[in-house]
């Protein structure tokens, strides 16, 4: 029997939390397991899993996770978190992790493919926490999920919308408008990595705030002109 421990949910129940979870029928992901190889411009995309619960196992791609609703627990090889709503998980390549459904667990991921950071990484780069969420130069056992949460409402709100609208994007593959869904991919995958470098950065206050955060502050800016500019370009020629 697995070990176990016990958590009263807010709904006053009590269930079992496995000390540690079984691993998965597919333990490792590779990318043409979650890319298409019929879509070999869809560098990043998103979807809601919902009443997720999933046993141990990795991937050769960053992943992004946001809780939607519900709570449930995020295991890596060491540790175990309690999650809920507005908790974000930024997942390195090849770290075993999984999660248990204690509550209506529903769960968006966002899958990032390495050609996404190498086409946008000098952009990227110049955000400092972009730096530390997304360490491009990690090594395999000596990295971890980086486990934060959303500030406010309206932060979560925010990114609950664009998660969506990534989602939406898929739509465009169905319909024969690819280029098009692809570029918009781009830019609201821009926009989430910008988002979520922002929240961090407000939650953890780096060492040398003050230089740090103004060049951060610029970087934001001007990166979501650029976007915006793209996007009223790009909704025209449509």
């Amino acid at each position: 029997m697995v070990p176990s421990i016990i958590y009263w949910l807010n709904t006053s129940i009590m269930k079992q939390i496995p000390l540690t979870l079984a691993d998965s029928e597919k333990y490792i992901c590779h990318y043409d397991d979650c890319f298409p190889k019929n879509h070999p411009f869809q560098l990043i995309y998103s979807f809601l899993h919902k009443e997720y619960s999933m046993g141990m196992h990795m991937h050769d791609f960053f992943e992004i996770n946001l809780v939607d609703s519900g709570e449930g627990v995020h295991y890596t090889s060491n540790s175990k978190n309690v999650v809920k709503s507005g908790n974000i998980f930024v997942i390195p390549p090849n770290i075993p992790h999984g999660y248990f459904n204690l509550n209506h667990l529903n769960v968006y991921h966002v899958l990032v493919h390495k050609k996404f950071f190498q086409k946008y990484f000098e952009d990227l780069n110049l955000l400092s926490s972009f730096q530390i969420l997304f360490n491009l130069n990690f090594e395999k056992g000596k990295t971890a999920p980086i486990y934060f949460t959303c500030q406010n409402e309206a932060d979560f709100k925010d990114l609950r919308e664009l998660f969506n609208c990534l989602d939406e994007t898929k739509w465009h593959y169905n319909e024969g408008l690819s280029t098009i869904g692809y570029v918009n991919s781009y830019l609201i995958g821009l926009q989430i990595i910008v988002k979520l470098c922002d929240i961090f950065h407000q939650r953890t206050r780096l060492n040398g705030e003050s230089k740090k955060m103004k060049t951060m502050k610029v970087s934001i800016i001007v990166l979501n002109i650029f976007i915006g500019i793209i996007m009223k370009r790009l909704l025209l020629k449509i």
